[in-house]
């Protein structure tokens, strides 16, 4: 299931000719908004991780931009598809105690209505409660993933003052500042 949503993040199958010029005004962000490849840079794509409690907000901020669409925990894509040149695409998965969402759309005022909510993923304890952040060297699989694509784009947005406050045992606060220093 995760290497189904990891391949739809990177698929570039879907081209799209050019159609619009997107306004590029984000600046370092959470969620990091990138082009998507996968619509020749004509969409705006966002991979992000919220806590649970985010789900109800985040619907509400789709909902209110796209109200045809089902804003629903799905393992396959959906898509918006209307007769004018917008392009929709949300994956919503839940996992690391929280929901991964993948967002692709044209449309600047999602994106920012996205941004101004300051949504948050939970911290490393909930996403890896089994885990011992001790015992851990080099990274691979889920904490991997977890790590270079959800926790660090957060982590760099934050300030120190905002990464001070976070509630991290630090055990964990070693384990990220070790690995984010190199970055």
């Amino acid at each position: 299931m995760k290497i189904e949503f990891i391949e739809r993040f990177f698929n570039k199958e879907k081209q799209q000719n050019p159609v619009v010029s997107l306004t590029w005004d984000f600046h370092q962000s959470y969620p990091r908004v990138t082009l998507s490849n996968a619509f020749n840079k004509q969409a705006y794509n966002l991979l992000f991780l919220i806590k649970i409690e985010y789900l109800t907000q985040l619907k509400s901020i789709l909902q209110s931009q796209c109200p045809e669409v089902s804003v629903e925990v799905y393992r396959k894509t959906q898509e918006k598809k209307g007769s004018d040149s917008s392009i929709f695409q949300l994956n919503l998965l839940d996992d690391f105690g929280g929901f991964v969402v993948h967002l692709i759309t044209n449309d600047h005022s999602i994106v920012d209505a996205i941004l101004d909510a300051h949504l948050s993923p939970p911290e490393p304890m909930i996403s890896f409660p089994d885990i011992n952040p001790d015992e851990y060297g080099s990274l691979q699989g889920d904490i991997d993933f977890w790590f270079t694509w959800l926790w660090t784009p957060y982590w760099e947005f934050l300030t120190q003052d905002e990464r001070a406050k976070l509630k991290l045992t630090s055990s964990w606060r070693e384990f990220i500042e070790f690995r984010t220093e190199q970055v």
